[in-house]
C-alpha cells in the first residue's frame, strides 16, 4: 500500500519572530537532521520503503510555523500482514489493520492511588499519539466531514477485494509492559471479496456437474455404457474442481464455505454412481434367477411359478430404486442450494453489524 503519513506536533524550542510577513518555513531534506522527529513506525509491517523523487531524494516535507507547530509528511510504501478468517470464503469480509506507534519513546510508570505516573514525576501524556481531524468537503453531496484518514483519486483499488469502509482507533499498551507504555494508532480497513470469479469458475461447473449426474436416472437400465460414462465424468470433473481450489487457497485447518459446497457436490455425484451400481446389482440378480429350472420332474411347474415371482420382485426393486433416486436426489440437492444461499450468502455475507465510516465521505 502506498500512502502519505502526516504528523503534527509543537516544539516550542523552534519558535521564531515573524519578520517581513514570513510566519512559515519549509525545511528541506538536508536540514531535517537538525529537527527532532517522532520515530513513528508500523507495528504489523513486513516491508517499508520511503518513496523517492527522480533525483533520489526522499519525498519528505516539513513545514515550521512561528509558534513552533510542525507538520511533517512522508510518502511511504508499506506491506503489512493481515490475519484472515477464510471460513466464509469466497463470500468473506476481512478486517485488515495498519497500526502505528513509537518504537523508542516510552515511559516507566508506577502506581500511586489508582493513578499512573512516570518514575521521573512527569505525567503519562507527555508522549501521546492522536488522530488529527481534517475538515473535508464532499464533492458529491456538498457536505463536509471531519476525518483523519482521507483517500484520494477514488480510494483503494484492489484486484480481489472491495473497500467498504474503515474504522479508526487508538489504544495504549498495558501499564505493566516490560518496555513501558506506548500509544498506538490504528486504522482497520473492511474489505469484501469479489466472489463473481469463483461463482463462474467453480460454483457453476460444480452445479452443472451434479445436474448432469442426475440424467442417468431417466435413462433405461439397459443403457449401461451411457449411465457409467456420465457418472464417472461428473466424479472426475468435481474432483478436478476440488484440486483447483486447493491449489489457489492457503492451507487452513478448517473447511471453507467453498469446500462445503464442492464436497457436497462430490458426495452427490458419487451417491448417484452408487445408485447405478445398486440398480445394476438388482438387475443382475434378476437375470441370474431367470428360468434356471432344468430338471423335468413333476415339481417343474411349481418351480417355474416361484422363479417368475422372484423375477417380478427383483425387477420391482430396481424400478423403485430408480424412481426413488429421481425424486430424492434433485429434491435434496435443491434444498441444499437454498439453505446454502440463505445461510452463507444472505445471512453471513449480506448482514454485517460493523459500524463503518460511510463510503461517500472519504474521497476527495
Amino acid at each position: 500500500m502506498d500512502f502519505d503519513i502526516q504528523t503534527y506536533w509543537v516544539d516550542h524550542r523552534l519558535t521564531f519572530n515573524v519578520q517581513h510577513n514570513i510566519s512559515e518555513l519549509i525545511v528541506d531534506e538536508r536540514n531535517l537532521k537538525f529537527i527532532w522527529l517522532p520515530d513513528t513506525y508500523s507495528e504489523n509491517s513486513m516491508l517499508v520503503r520511503v518513496q523517492r523523487t527522480f533525483n533520489k531524494a526522499k519525498t519528505a516535507f516539513l513545514r515550521l510555523t512561528s509558534t513552533g507547530a510542525i507538520t511533517h509528511e512522508t510518502a511511504i510504501g508499506l506491506k503489512a500482514e493481515c490475519a484472515m478468517n477464510l471460513a466464509n470464503f469466497p463470500f468473506d469480509r476481512q478486517n485488515c489493520s495498519l497500526v502505528f506507534g513509537s518504537c523508542k519513546l516510552w515511559a516507566t510508570f508506577c502506581l500511586f492511588k489508582n493513578h499512573f505516573f512516570r518514575a521521573d514525576g512527569k505525567p503519562e501524556n507527555e508522549i501521546v499519539y492522536q488522530w488529527r481531524r481534517h475538515q473535508v468537503n464532499n464533492n458529491n453531496s456538498g457536505s463536509s466531514s471531519d476525518l483523519s484518514v482521507i483517500f484520494r483519486n477514488g480510494g483503494i483499488n484492489l484486484p480481489e477485494f472491495r473497500l467498504v469502509g474503515y474504522e479508526q482507533w487508538r489504544r495504549s499498551t498495558g501499564p505493566f509492559s516490560v518496555t513501558g507504555r506506548f500509544t498506538l494508532l490504528g486504522v482497520s480497513f473492511i474489505l469484501d471479496r469479489y466472489y463473481e470469479f469463483y461463482v463462474v469458475r467453480l460454483y457453476v461447473p460444480a452445479f452443472l456437474g451434479v445436474v448432469i449426474s442426475f440424467l442417468p436416472f431417466w435413462l433405461g437400465r439397459k443403457s449401461h455404457f451411457s449411465r457409467l460414462s456420465l457418472g464417472l465424468s461428473t466424479v472426475f470433473t468435481t474432483s478436478s474442481l476440488i484440486a483447483q481450489t486447493s491449489s489457489r487457497l492457503p492451507v487452513v485447518a478448517y473447511l471453507t464455505a467453498l469446500d462445503v459446497y464442492l464436497y457436497t457436490c462430490y458426495t452427490v455425484v458419487t451417491a448417484s454412481l452408487i445408485e447405478y451400481a445398486l440398480a445394476c446389482y438388482c438387475e443382475t440378480k434378476t437375470s441370474g434367477s431367470d428360468g434356471s429350472g432344468g430338471d423335468g420332474g413333476g415339481g417343474g411347474n411349481g418351480g417355474l411359478v416361484l422363479a417368475k415371482r422372484s423375477l417380478s420382485v427383483e425387477e420391482g426393486s430396481a424400478k423403485r430404486i430408480d424412481l426413488f433416486a429421481k425424486v430424492l436426489f434433485p429434491l435434496g440437492f435443491a434444498l441444499f442450494n437454498i439453505v446454502y444461499i440463505v445461510v452463507v450468502v444472505v445471512i453471513v455475507h449480506g448482514y454485517s453489524n460493523e459500524k463503518l465510516t460511510p463510503i461517500n465521505e472519504r474521497f476527495v
